[in-house]
């Protein structure tokens, strides 16, 4: 069916849409809102004046340019979202941030969010009363994935990528990685913990195996896997159980 078949409320729940958007209201209890935001070149200046002295620190560490604007425009956005949540200023909201640097809401709100971003494109995921991870990553040729997932994969994933054909095991790499990022965010905890504590397989829909080498730990969360643009894989994970997800192209105040 085409968009012109489609009211909002449709869009807005199929997964092959991407409804535009410069305002949402703040998610029901047993909603998600997974937001993609293109990182456009361009003068980031008016992008700049929403960031914190923090968050323009650390845009000015990046070496090259192209990050530094990719990671303005990111965090811009964030707090773009946020403000029409919360009906304030993007430039007022504050963030505090967990031991292993995860960003988090400095109020009493109960609205959780992760983001991640890649490449021309950054991907938010917002919530209220769950955790909360999300990762994307290009599918583009890298460097000898099967050498990389002998160290970081389980060895049931392991052999799950070495018996697909050679041309379809970056993308399958892929899969796997953004699945096992977007869990360790959720947690909290990142790279700093073993991407071997979670594992999945490459099934449709994906099946969570294990957490921590828990079988019963893994039906406390739930995985999403979404394509928000040619030639990029994502995934959401979520605990809490399952929920609807909303999808919104968003629209960045930019120059």
């Amino acid at each position: 069916m085409g968009l012109a078949g489609k009211n909002a409320s449709d869009m807005k729940h199929d997964p092959s849409v991407w409804v535009p958007a410069e305002h949402v209201d703040i998610p029901a209890s047993d909603t998600i809102h997974l937001c993609c935001v293109r990182l456009l070149s361009g003068s980031t200046d008016r992008l700049r004046e929403l960031l914190s002295t923090d968050e323009l620190a650390r845009a000015d560490r990046f070496v090259f340019e192209d990050d530094r604007r990719r990671f303005t425009v990111a965090r811009a956005v964030l707090r773009q979202i946020l403000a029409s949540y919360l009906d304030l200023s993007a430039s007022s909201i504050a963030f505090q941030y967990g031991d292993n640097g995860k960003p988090a809401l400095d109020s009493a709100l109960d609205l959780e969010f992760n983001l991640s971003h890649s490449g021309d494109f950054a991907v938010y995921a917002f919530g209220c009363g769950r955790r909360l991870g999300i990762d994307i990553e290009s599918v583009a040729a890298g460097n000898n994935p099967e050498r990389v997932a002998e160290r970081f994969f389980t060895p049931g994933e392991n052999a799950s990528l070495l018996r697909l054909p050679p041309e379809e095991r970056q993308r399958a790499f892929v899969t796997f990685w953004v699945r096992k990022e977007a869990y360790l965010k959720a947690c909290g905890e990142g790279l700093f913990t073993s991407p071997e504590a979670f594992e999945t397989t490459l099934d449709d829909p994906p099946r969570i195996l294990s957490v921590g080498g828990d079988a019963g730990a893994a039906s406390e969360w739930t995985l999403t896997d979404f394509a928000p643009a040619a030639g990029y894989h994502a995934a959401l994970v979520q605990d809490g159980g399952a929920a609807q997800i909303e999808r919104y192209a968003w629209e960045s105040a930019a120059d």
